[in-house]
């Protein structure tokens, strides 16, 4: 009959849109709220514009004490800190964001060469990964999709997922103001 090969035409073309459309979507990654922490301010809204250009929410932090403010009342997906900063170093906060959040990945940062173990100490401390700079665009994105996955593969496996996921990592992650 003339109409089932109009039918066939239809779903043919459905078929290939919906594959399309997958193909598409495939690469796209889930919008994550990430903090930065660096006390030089131009490699801060550096991190920040490239995140922020790869989809991502960021909330930038020019000290630690700032990052774990932030931290006690905003639900995140990933820290990224500078090892090296007056005040409050990187690795404190990388200790006390452990404690605050344990299911937060960290991304330690830094162009302190000094310490051939300082990335290991860093690890000790609760860092999921760490990356030297000065590091490209991409080096710094594979590694945040890397953590954020690793992250999200986590949630998944304990059946948490999406916004459900944000609203009980504040209120069961997090363990408020040590």
């Amino acid at each position: 009959m003339p109409g089932d090969s109009l039918l066939t035409l239809r779903r043919e073309n459905v078929g290939r849109i919906v594959t399309e459309a997958r193909a598409a979507t495939a690469d796209i990654q889930e919008v994550a709220r990430i903090i930065v922490v660096d006390d030089a301010i131009d490699e801060l809204e550096l991190a920040g514009e490239i995140l922020s250009a790869a989809g991502h929410e960021v909330l930038l932090c020019d000290g630690s004490d700032q990052a774990l403010t932030i931290l006690q009342q905003v639900p995140v997906e990933l820290i990224v800190t500078d090892i090296y900063m007056p005040e409050m170093d990187g690795l404190e906060l990388i200790r006390r964001a452990h404690r605050l959040c344990p299911n937060v990945p960290v991304l330690a940062v830094d162009g302190e060469i000094g310490l051939p173990d300082l990335f290991r100490i860093a690890e000790t401390m609760g860092a999921s990964g760490t990356l030297l700079k000065p590091c490209s665009k991409a080096e710094l994105l594979d590694e945040v999709k890397r953590l954020l996955s690793s992250d999200r593969g986590d949630r998944a496996q304990a059946g948490i997922s999406g916004l459900g996921n944000r609203q009980l990592r504040l209120a069961s992650d997090c363990a408020g103001p040590q």
